[in-house]
């Protein structure tokens, strides 16, 4: 599962306005949200800075990195796995690491893959 998010400015003021009820209460809702944003963003941020200074990517980074739905890749994971010679091995998709049940992908061997079906 991916989760995207996206920074929202609000141009409310945080400041209950005795005229407006409506936004007093969007005020307090933004300053309860903001720190579930700010916590969501780091820890976003994280996963990506782990990525990219790994090279090592989940099969769901690997396939937003490759561009290919779970589906896909599933299909080509396995292509792999009873393909009979190394040159079908190297067609179907690029080598995985499993540790346990984690399944990774290095990012210079995507990188490699897609040269290869590009040409």
């Amino acid at each position: 599962m991916t989760h995207t998010c996206q920074v929202v400015k609000l141009s409310v003021s945080t400041k209950p306005d005795a005229a407006s009820p409506i936004n007093g209460l969007v005020a307090e809702i933004v300053r309860a949200l903001q720190p579930i944003f700010r916590a969501e963003l780091r820890a976003e941020r994280d996963r990506q800075s782990f990525a990219a200074a790994s090279g090592l990517f989940t099969i769901e980074e690997a396939g937003e990195y490759v561009r290919m739905s779970r589906a896909d890749m599933s299909r080509r994971r396995h292509a792999r796995k009873v393909a009979k010679t190394d040159a079908a091995k190297d067609a179907a998709f690029a080598p995985e690491y499993c540790t346990g049940r984690n399944i990774r992908f290095k990012r210079a061997e995507l990188d490699a893959w897609l040269d290869r079906q590009r040409q």
